[in-house]
């Protein structure tokens, strides 16, 4: 189970992430704000215990009981600091998201009034389909107690359980150890630990994506039919809160088969098959496409703080962005929001590196199996590139978790090198330099 290569490369991170910070502490020291201290306080304590993690070797101690244990223990100490730092600012605990909260918010409470069936209408009259599931969820964990703490405290119990699910999924691809670091990498990372503090859906669309993945894993390695329909039953549910992903995903399962299948009559019966439902779902493809891709109907890159003598390098730093962020804005006066999340996308950003050596490893050494989650991955990454909206954390976060899976399992698998590789190294200074650079051209 001992790693030395994967252990060094996860400190490396955290020490030169604290690095960075302190640099631009130092050189940015009157825009330093509460939360960016929240930031850099997410950054270290997790940190330390992921650290902490690496030293373990006892197989038995990395168990399911013991993740879902600290990542609600961790949840808890993150967001009330987070929910604290919203507080002092604005009086509230929506932590700067009162625009889409407040909806949500009004609605679900409305709706956790009514008898079930009026419910019923009531959502199909206000939302269109596609948005039913965030409403309907939040009414019904409303319809106990109609509170947002109670919301808040039902979230991060969702997180746990998203935990011990990526936990799990890590299984089928190394062991206890660094699935069980992993999951824990992304559970209690800043970004995904924000949304259990807001009113928001994200807390439970993770788990609706991860759910998908596993099991459609469990059933292609079980053959267990109660899996393939616990995996459509998640799909059909990802439909009513962003359908897009059910059709990556989807995508990926498909592009998986024709990669792997040697039978040329069964992929030709396949693509026929995918070209029929395609068809038949053409307009409701469509439909679904078009809201995703023009949501907001704005240019993300000029929001960002590119001017018109400036969009062109802003185009070029989305798919930067994409491949390699979104970069942490970890000094920002405009937005606290973006600044407390900004410490998970830091470890994001070092894990990118290793994420796409495990594409390339698995591409040449043929593992198949991973296939599905790489395909994935990579539409979305591609995708958010094309559409210039590499920077919305929100459309971003349903492949983070195949992300991550991807990036540990290739530290995972390098247990015979002992140092960072001079390549290692180099990625690890260009790091620094496109954060640094990155927020002193977001202070601009």
């Amino acid at each position: 189970m001992s790693n030395i290569f994967a252990k060094y490369y996860i400190r490396y991170s955290f020490v030169i992430g604290f690095f960075i910070y302190w640099i631009l502490y130092i050189f940015q020291i009157d825009r330093v704000t509460l939360a960016s201290l929240g930031s850099l306080f997410c950054f270290v304590t997790s940190g330390l215990i992921i650290s902490h993690f690496c030293d373990i070797n006892e197989e038995a101690y990395f168990s399911k009981g013991r993740l879902s244990l600290y990542i609600i223990l961790y949840a808890i100490l993150i967001v009330c600091t987070f929910w604290y730092i919203s507080y002092y600012y604005e009086g509230d605990t929506y932590i700067f998201s009162k625009v889409d909260a407040f909806k949500y918010e009004k609605h679900s409470l409305k709706m956790a009034s009514l008898p079930l069936k009026d419910a019923f209408k009531y959502i199909s009259r206000v939302w269109r389909y596609g948005d039913w599931g965030a409403p309907f969820m939040m009414s019904t964990i409303l319809r106990i107690i109609p509170s947002k703490v109670f919301l808040n405290f039902v979230y991060i119990l969702f997180g746990s359980i998203g935990s011990i699910y990526l936990f799990c999924l890590g299984r089928f691809f190394m062991d206890k150890k660094w699935a069980f670091i992993m999951s824990f990498s992304f559970y209690s990372s800043s970004f995904a630990l924000y949304f259990h503090g807001t009113f928001l859906k994200e807390s439970f669309f993770m788990i609706l994506v991860v759910g998908m993945i596993y099991h459609f894993y469990k059933f292609i390695s079980t053959n267990f039919l109660l899996h393939i329909i616990i995996f459509l039953l998640y799909s059909i549910s990802i439909i009513y809160f962003r359908a897009a992903v059910v059709f990556f995903f989807w995508a990926a399962i498909l592009i998986h088969f024709l990669f792997s299948n040697k039978r040329k009559i069964t992929s030709i019966i396949v693509i026929i098959s995918a070209i029929i439902i395609m068809m038949l779902l053409s307009t409701y493809i469509i439909e679904e496409y078009n809201r995703y891709t023009l949501e907001g109907d704005y240019d993300r890159v000029r929001i960002y703080g590119f001017t018109n003598e400036t969009i062109g390098f802003g185009y070029f730093v989305n798919w930067v962005s994409s491949l390699f962020g979104p970069f942490p804005s970890i000094i920002s006066e405009k937005s606290h929001r973006v600044v407390l999340y900004s410490s998970g996308l830091l470890l994001k950003v070092f894990l990118s590196f290793p994420m796409w050596l495990g594409i390339f490893k698995a591409f040449k050494k043929k593992e198949s199996f991973l296939y599905p989650i790489i395909f994935f991955t990579l539409i979305e990454t591609f995708i958010l590139g094309f559409l210039n909206k590499s920077f919305e954390l929100r459309l971003g976060l349903p492949h983070y978790q195949a992300f991550f899976l991807i990036s540990f399992w290739y530290l995972s698998q390098q247990k015979d090198i002992t140092r960072l590789r001079i390549y290692d190294k180099f990625y690890m200074v260009f790091s620094i330099a496109i954060v640094i650079f990155w927020n002193i051209l977001r202070t601009k």
